[in-house]
């Protein structure tokens, strides 16, 4: 017992000296050998809030001035007339210690000054203190609320209050997160506001339970939304390959080839730059460029034909599937765009056994061909929009919290306060 003793004078002596990791640290190396000693278990509430409080106090307040504050409360706290009277004597000790070093401790004047309505104060904190280890979490925050009401310079009150408040909170969050089984707008937010909760009050001892409470809420709700997110990206990312690969065979297919027309015209070659697929109703066109080079101009019509089995016409239109050039001069390059479109009604799967055969010849020489193939894979763009639909639509339900909070923060005007 000697042993607990003196453990709790250091303990004890460690708080009011405001050295609350000191003093929790000694308050556990008691409850470790006596679980039920009530002291240290009430001190070690006190001393897990006080750390996490916002509590000022005059930078040059002497350490014995505060030792006596913090004394005084302990015996506000037992409230009889008798302890009532020596917290009054420590106070004016504290008081006059302040002042002699220059220091006005207003905390503690204000806290002479309302005795009384202290120690009412100092019942409802005792009532609360017991309600948060009943789980009763209402009534607990009632009579907290009450006891900073009575008495202004209580801030481990202050404190457990908001923690309470906050705690609540982020309950109240999760609920609402839980109950829409959608992704709901402001999710990033809240998850972000209840693990800065979770963090801030994680040392409070008097509120472990509903700490724990709602940490555990917190992993249901992340174990609930993790499989369902996780659909929702595997499909994100499903879109975006499916998308890559649609487009690259719907873009990369034009094809660079080198049309050798020396067998009808010696020295003649052309190239075209051609679609590989078209769908039905598309438009597209070919690049050719005709190159001379023979010694002698060639003065043949190099004739561009259109054949096979789809439908082609030439935009603007003509008359015939074939287009002429005349008199290329040697040594001479000649470029040409035709436009053309398979003038067959748009198909979404076309058939693709149709092709357009592309002949080029100069006279009445043999043909050079080159084909063109009318491929289901254009009239996939239908469905490649869908899916650019539905990338847009999952990343804004994974991604639009983050953005919209990371545009919120850029824009911010500086200096404006966190809410």
């Amino acid at each position: 017992m000697a042993t607990i003793k003196k453990m709790i004078e250091i303990a004890d002596d460690a708080y009011y000296a405001a050295d609350y990791e000191k003093a929790g640290r000694y308050y556990r190396q008691v409850l470790d050998v006596d679980p039920d000693n009530k002291h240290a278990r009430q001190q070690l509430k006190k001393s897990e809030i006080n750390r996490s409080s916002r509590e000022t106090r005059p930078q040059d307040l002497p350490v014995e001035a505060l030792q006596y504050y913090k004394r005084s409360r302990s015996f506000i706290t037992a409230g009889s007339p008798a302890d009532l009277a020596q917290a009054k004597k420590l106070l004016k000790k504290a008081i006059t210690i302040a002042e002699d070093a220059g220091v006005d401790f207003a905390d503690a004047r204000n806290l002479l000054e309302g005795m009384e309505s202290a120690a009412k104060a100092a019942e409802y904190m005792k009532k609360a203190l017991d309600e948060l280890e009943a789980q009763q979490w209402g009534k607990a925050e009632a009579d907290l609320r009450e006891a900073c009401n009575l008495d202004a310079t209580d801030e481990v009150a202050k404190t457990l209050l908001e923690h309470l408040k906050n705690l609540n909170r982020a309950q109240k969050l999760i609920t609402n997160l839980n109950a829409d089984e959608r992704v709901k707008v402001g999710q990033s937010a809240a998850m972000a506001e209840i693990r800065k909760i979770i963090d801030m009050t994680s040392q409070t001892t008097a509120l472990s339970k509903l700490w724990q409470e709602v940490v555990s809420q917190l992993r249901l709700y992340n174990r609930n939304s993790f499989y369902p997110r996780m659909a929702m990206m595997s499909a994100l990312v499903t879109s975006l390959i499916l998308i890559v690969l649609l487009w690259y065979l719907y873009l990369l297919p034009r094809r660079h080839v080198v049309v050798d027309c020396t067998a009808v015209a010696p020295g003649l070659t052309a190239t075209a730059v051609y679609p590989v697929y078209i769908a039905k109703g598309d438009k597209d066109v070919i690049d050719l460029s005709f190159t001379n080079g023979s010694g002698v101009d060639i003065t043949n019509d190099l004739v561009f034909v259109f054949e096979g089995s789809a439908k082609v016409k030439l935009v603007p239109p003509t008359d015939t599937n074939r287009i002429k050039f005349k008199n290329l001069q040697s040594k001479e390059k000649k470029s040409v765009t035709i436009h053309f479109a398979v003038d067959e009604p748009f198909q979404l799967i076309s058939n693709a056994g149709d092709y357009l055969e592309v002949s080029l010849c100069a006279g009445a020489g043999n043909e050079n061909e080159f084909r063109i193939a009318v491929s289901p894979i254009y009239g996939l763009r239908t469905f490649i929009l869908l899916l650019w639909g539905s990338v847009a639509g999952w990343s804004v339900a994974l991604f639009g919290d983050v953005v919209a909070s990371w545009v919120k923060s850029f824009f911010k005007p500086a200096g404006e306060p966190e809410k």
